[in-house]
């Protein structure tokens, strides 16, 4: 960066008396580009012929002087101000790469894909059939813990809240009441209630919940769980017909 003005002295014809033009405004480059600019003030005009005095010589100096320095002081703070917002750009630029974004697993019309839970304990839904493989999958996911386990996984989940939740073909059986629950050892979210009357079928509805973590994760598993707190019958996943899906995700929200 350097302060760019320029003086031009033009000889009367005696060679006694100098002409004296300053340039005006006074502005500072970076490279090619003009970062601020000041104009100087109240400066002494001279016109061939007549005699510069040192007093007006010397004042239209200081002017420039002053000029220089304030301009020195402006763009300085320029830099300050240039230099905090690269550090928030940086900041946030780390923010959105550290983001998972959202994650879901789905599983659609699976030949065989059906578990019961009848325990009073929740209990994890697994069937040899639910394979990660099977799964489709948005976001950064990985593969369950356990083969078989309905569950979402994934690697670093940065600290901040969350919107979890189930949907799809999980329901009660024969007279059972059930309980269903998303659970990543920690926390739930996703839970549910279905009573099962006359025998008939009860199909659960899914509710999501806002989770949050107060520090980075390294891994997040949430699996899809049940218990039978009462009645006789199961509580289900069954994804064997068609166009019944089954889908866990989770949605960054902060």
């Amino acid at each position: 960066m350097k302060i760019q003005f320029s003086i031009n002295l033009t000889p009367s014809k005696g060679l006694t008396r100098w002409a004296l033009m300053l340039a005006a405004p006074v502005a500072v480059f970076a490279g090619a580009t003009l970062v601020a600019r000041a104009n100087v003030n109240n400066l002494v005009s001279f016109t061939p012929g007549t005699t510069v005095k040192s007093a007006e010589l010397n004042g239209n100096f200081n002017e420039i002087r002053t000029s220089v320095l304030a301009l020195e002081d402006a763009t300085t703070a320029l830099q300050d101000a240039t230099a905090a917002l690269q550090d928030d750009v940086a900041a946030l630029q780390t923010q959105e790469a550290a983001s998972p974004g959202p994650s879901q697993i789905e599983l659609t019309n699976i030949v065989g894909g059906i578990d019961n839970v009848t325990a009073a304990a929740w209990e994890t839904f697994n069937d040899a059939e639910f394979t990660y493989a099977a799964m489709t999958k948005i976001g950064s996911t990985i593969t369950p813990t356990v083969a078989g386990d309905l569950a979402l996984k994934r690697l670093t989940v940065p600290r901040g809240k969350y919107l979890v939740g189930w949907s799809g073909a999980a329901w009660g059986t024969s007279l059972a009441t059930c309980q269903f629950r998303l659970y990543d050892g920690t926390n739930v979210a996703g839970q549910s209630y279905v009573d099962t009357p006359n025998g008939m079928l009860n199909v659960a509805a899914a509710h999501p919940q806002v989770v949050e973590y107060t520090t980075d994760q390294a891994t997040v598993e949430w699996l899809f769980q049940a218990q039978r707190s009462a009645g006789s019958g199961a509580c289900q996943v069954d994804l064997q017909a068609a166009n019944r899906r089954f889908g866990i995700y989770m949605i960054p929200i902060e």
